[in-house]
């Protein structure tokens, strides 16, 4: 049982470890690309200065440094104090795609610097680093909770035992229902268990980066995702893809939706100059 308890607190830690690390590096990058965004709209305006006041705003929550760097000039360069002194690490030129890295930094310190290329008003990127040690403190109240959890979990068991075999069996039609995973918006279904996705009734034959960028749309019905975020989401490792893959891969995606229901196209809005969102009202002639 002791065995059992050591084993259960060591999967807990290690998974909530991973968690707080998936969800850091998630919520840094769009953080990330929220300020290149502001940023490459400012930089266009002129207006460098309020690219610097945003900086510095930044740094009231876990950012160590921000770089803003177009056509060879750079417009921002802020730290924290404690880095004023250090050598940032380096960036092979200019990054073509979005990079997002933990590494060193100072007296054994760790960052997450996301670099992202400027879609407009380049050669140039911005690069932000943020303080991994959120991630630290949490991983180690995460093993303190698992430690007590553990320690009254012995405790438990024999009760929960008890208790499993003298209930009926009643979880059928729950499980039934848990079996699946999917999104559904008007006669469009998303089935993420199966990868796969239906529009009234008829399945539509993706490649699976079409079928991650209509997920990635589903996600949030109405909301407007940038080149940026859909190039996060479709290409996360690719050092060559850009807005032209993004626009074609919609201009893919709208026809499949067209060939399984006429007008079906038109669910994928264009917002000019921010991105695209799917509406299913949209839908039909």
């Amino acid at each position: 049982m002791v065995a059992l308890t050591v084993a259960g607190v060591a999967l807990a830690s290690t998974a909530h470890r991973r968690a707080l690390d998936a969800s850091f590096r998630l919520q840094g990058i769009a953080f990330a690309v929220a300020f290149a965004d502001a940023a490459e709209a400012w930089l266009a305006s002129g207006d460098a200065g309020a690219v610097e006041r945003a900086a510095r705003l930044m740094f009231l929550g876990s950012v160590l440094y921000v770089q803003v760097v177009s056509r060879g000039v750079v417009h921002v360069d802020v730290r924290r104090e404690a880095l004023a002194a250090e050598e940032l690490p380096g960036l092979d030129g200019s990054p073509r795609f979005l990079q997002a890295e933990v590494r060193p930094v100072f007296a054994g310190a760790e960052v997450l610097d996301v670099a992202i290329p400027l879609l407009e008003g380049g050669p140039g990127h911005v690069r932000v680093g943020l303080d991994t040690g959120e991630v630290v403190v949490g991983a180690r109240n995460g093993m303190l909770v698992a430690v007590g959890a553990g320690v009254g979990f012995d405790l438990f068991v024999f009760g929960f035992l008890l208790w499993i075999g003298r209930r009926k069996p009643a979880r059928t039609a729950l499980d039934e229902g848990m079996k699946t995973n999917a999104i559904r918006i008007g006669e469009l279904i998303v089935d993420e268990s199966r990868k796969g996705a239906t529009l009234g009734g008829a399945s539509l034959s993706l490649s699976p980066k079409l079928y991650t960028l209509l997920s990635l749309l589903v996600s949030e019905p109405g909301r407007v995702f940038s080149d940026r975020e859909i190039l996060a989401a479709v290409w996360p490792d690719s050092r060559y893809a850009n807005a032209k893959d993004v626009k074609q891969h919609i201009y893919l995606l709208r026809k499949k939706l067209g060939e399984a229901q006429k007008g079906a196209e038109k669910m994928i809005v264009n917002v000019p100059g921010f991105g695209y969102r799917i509406d299913p009202q949209r839908n039909g002639d």
